[in-house]
Order: C-alpha cells, then structure tokens, then sequence
C-alpha cells in the first residue's frame, strides 16, 4: 500500500478505536439517550466519535496485528463502560431507597417489567429512578460525563492496552459507597414507617375486634406519601452532592488506567 492508503488505514483503526470506547459510556450510562432507539443512539456514538477524533490523541498502531487490534477494541470498551457505570451507580442510590422503602410502605408486590433493567422493578423504584434522572440531568452529570471522556482521550490515547481489572479495588469501594448512600438516604422513612407499623400493631392488640389489618395499608401508604413530600428537599440535596462524588471518581478511574501506560 501506499503512503495515503496507509494513513487512510490507520485512521479508520483510530475511529474504531475511539468508537469503541464511546460506545461502552453509552450503553453503561442510564442517561437521558437510554431511551432513544438503536439507530438513534449508533448515530450519537459515530458523532461524538467524529468529534473527539481530531483533537484526541492516538498510540501508533502502523505496525500492529489484527489481533493486537482487538485486544485494544476490547480495552477501549471497557474503559468506555468504567466511566459510565460511575453514572450507572449515581442512579442506582435512588434505587436502592426506593427497593428499601418499597417493601415496608406496602409496595413490595406491586411491581412492572422495567425493561432499562430487563426484570421486575417495583413502582417506587422506577419512580425514585426517574426523580434521579431529573436530578442528575438538571446538574449537568451528562456534561461532566462527557467531559471527561474527552479527557481520557488525553490521558489515555485510543489504541492502548490498559488493563481494566486494575480497576477492581475501585469499583469495589464506588458500589459499597453508593451501597451506603441509599441505605442513608432510605433510612428516615424506614424508620417511621416502622414506627407507624409497631403503633399499628399495639392498636390491633388494645382493639382485637378492630379489623387493623384491612386500613393498615392504607395508613403505610399515606404516612409514606406524606413522608416522600416533607423528605423530597433533603433527598433532592442529598442526590446533588453525589455530582461532586462522580467528578472525583471519573478523574480518580481515568488516572488509575493512566498510570498502567509505558
């Protein structure tokens, strides 16, 4: 081959490349384009693809096999999916109180197929999970999501052969974080719920003739509707300051990979 169709050659190995790992933050970041179809969404990973190709930087591959080729298409995916399960896990707190409270204020039961998780997910849940959405979009998670993709392009040019499983240890901490976070944040409307249940329960005991059992769901969900208004502003600041939580583990996962390179 000539000079321009080898350039031509390694620059569309480049494009895939940075494809490649454009396409792992889409699929692992439940943002705002989770909801767009396939064509939509392969469309928006070529445009970003074709935006962050000029300024991004490239290992040189001239001389690279077709199977080095794609064990890097593989490391560029993950790398891709690192980065957006950090907004994967951002949601995941509203879902978790929401699977904490759920059962408790009597929604247990009362589930739907939720197909951005392909299984059954309680009404509370899929509601908590789009307040979420709200909140996270509404404090620019999506622009810092992109934001520091186009970083990793810098820090980590496209063709590299970093090894994802450093990213263990993190990960790790990040979900048990975040494990912790919606524990917390479910945590006062547990609370009086029970203690709604326990008071439920000294009433059917002082009033055996009372059919308790048959206005008791009515009460759980009334006190818990009534809690979710008078909470809504502290789990509006709460779910806020997790922006700041993402900021720093993007920049800390994107300098872990950065220190695998040669």
């Amino acid at each position: 081959m000539n000079t321009f169709e080898l350039w031509v050659a390694h620059e569309l190995a480049v494009f895939m490349l940075e494809s490649a790992r454009v396409a792992g933050l889409i699929i692992a970041a439940p943002l705002a384009w989770m909801h767009l179809p396939l064509r939509v969404r392969g469309l928006l990973v070529l445009l970003l693809a074709f935006f962050i190709h000029g300024p991004a930087v490239a290992a040189d591959m001239r001389e690279e096999s077709t199977l080095m080729l794609g064990l890097a298409l593989g490391a560029e995916f993950a790398v891709g999916v690192s980065l957006g399960f950090v907004a994967r896990l951002v949601l995941a707190v509203a879902e978790i109180a929401g699977d904490s409270i759920a059962p408790i204020m009597g929604l247990g039961a009362a589930q739907m197929f939720d197909p951005s998780l392909g299984g059954q997910a309680t009404v509370l849940t899929k509601l908590l999970r789009y307040f979420g959405s709200l909140v996270a979009l509404s404090c620019g998670l999506h622009h810092l999501l992109l934001a520091a993709l186009f970083q990793s392009f810098r820090a980590i040019p496209a063709g590299s052969l970093v090894n994802p499983i450093a990213l263990t240890p993190s990960i790790v901490m990040m979900v048990s974080e975040m494990i912790a976070a919606g524990v917390k944040l479910a945590l006062p409307i547990v609370a009086i719920l029970f203690i709604s249940q326990v008071a439920l329960a000294f009433v059917a005991r002082a009033a055996p003739a009372m059919q308790i059992f048959s206005i008791g769901f009515g009460v759980t969900l009334g006190v818990g509707g009534l809690l979710f208004v008078l909470f809504a502003s502290d789990m509006l600041l709460e779910l806020e300051l997790l922006e700041g939580w993402a900021e720093n583990w993007l920049s800390r996962l994107i300098q872990t990979l950065a220190e695998q390179l040669p």
